[in-house]
C-alpha cells in the first residue's frame, strides 16, 4: 500500500474543497516505478526457474537479510516455510522438499549459483556465497535512508511476479480434441503457450469412476494406465465414449478435464 501512495504523490495531499483525485494515464506506470530493483536483481519475467528467485527474495526479506547475510540453514527453513503454502510451488521444488539437506543442495544449485555468477544481471554479481553464508556483496551499498524504500520495492516486485506466476499456473478446466495417431485415438492438448497451467508428466485422473495414471506430454495425452498395469487404456476409453471411429478425420470429439482435490483430474466426454 505504501508504494501506491507514493506513486500518487502530491495528488493525495489534502486541500480545502478537494473531494477526490483523478489519475490520468496510470496503467503500466507501476512497472516503471519498479525498474530499479528489477534490473538490480535480474528477475524480469517469471517461469518455474525464476519462481525460486522470488521465493528466495521473500525469504531474505522475512529474515531481514536483504541487504545483509544469512546462514544457509536458516535460509532453507525460511524458503521451505514459503514454498509449503502453495501446491504449485511444492510441485516446482519437488523431491528437494523431502529433507533439509536436499533443499540446501537445491538452493545452492538454483538460484544461489545463478545469482553468485551474475546470471540474469548482465554478468554483474550482487551476491556471494562463502562458508555456508549467503550475502549481498560488500560493494552493494545503499544509503541508510533508501533501505526501507528498497525493501518495499523488492517486496512489491516479488509478490507481484510470484502472484502472476501462481495465477497463470493454477489448474483450470480445459478440453482436449480426440485425434487419430498410429492407428489409435489420442488426445490433442491446447497450446501450452496459452495454457501454462496444463498438467505434465504422470498425473492421476478419474474417468467413469475408475482411477488411472495419465501421461501428459508436450502436445498430447497418449497413455493412461490403471494402477498396477502397464497397458494403455486410453484407446479403449475413447472408443467407449465415441465409438470405434473415435478420432478419425472429419469428426469433432472432445474430452473435458476438470481439476479436483489432491491434484486428481476428473475426465469425461465433453457435453456428455
Amino acid at each position: 500500500m505504501k508504494l501506491w501512495l507514493q506513486q500518487f504523490g502530491r495528488g493525495l495531499r489534502k486541500s480545502a474543497g478537494k473531494s477526490h483525485l483523478t489519475v490520468v494515464d496510470y496503467v503500466g506506470n507501476q512497472r516503471v516505478f519498479l525498474t530499479a530493483p528489477r534490473a538490480l536483481l535480474g528477475i524480469d519475467g517469471c517461469n518455474g526457474e525464476l519462481s525460486y528467485k522470488f521465493v528466495m527474495l521473500q525469504a531474505l526479506l522475512a529474515e531481514d537479510a536483504l541487504p545483509g547475510e544469512i546462514p544457509i540453514d536458516q535460509l532453507v527453513v525460511a524458503f521451505r516455510r514459503i514454498v509449503e503454502r502453495s501446491a504449485i510451488l511444492r510441485a516446482d521444488v519437488g523431491v528437494a522438499l523431502e529433507s533439509d539437506k536436499a533443499l540446501k543442495r537445491h538452493l545452492e544449485t538454483n538460484p544461489i549459483e545463478a545469482w553468485v555468477g551474475g546470471k540474469g544481471t548482465g554478468g554483474t554479481a550482487y551476491f556471494e556465497y562463502r562458508e555456508g553464508v549467503f550475502q549481498t556483496r560488500p560493494d552493494l551499498k545503499l544509503a541508510e535512508e533508501l533501505l526501507g524504500a528498497f525493501d518495499d520495492w523488492v517486496e512489491e516486485l516479488s509478490e507481484w511476479r510470484l502472484g502472476d506466476y501462481l495465477g497463470r499456473n493454477t489448474p483450470r478446466p480445459f478440453t482436449a480434441k480426440v485425434i487419430h495417431s498410429n492407428g489409435r485415438p489420442i488426445l490433442l492438448l491446447p497450446d501450452r503457450r496459452l495454457r501454462p497451467d496444463l498438467p505434465s508428466g504422470w498425473v492421476p485422473l478419474i474417468a467413469d469412476g475408475e482411477s488411472y495414471e495419465a501421461h501428459f506430454v508436450k502436445i498430447a495425452l497418449n497413455v493412461i494406465q490403471r494402477p498396477g498395469s502397464s497397458d494403455n487404456a486410453l484407446p479403449q476409453l475413447l472408443r467407449k465414449w465415441f465409438g470405434p471411429e473415435a478420432g478419425q478425420p472429419g469428426r469433432h470429439e472432445q474430452v473435458a478435464f476438470k481439476p479436483g482435490a489432491g491434484g486428481i483430474w476428473r475426465v469425461a466426454k465433453a457435453g456428455g
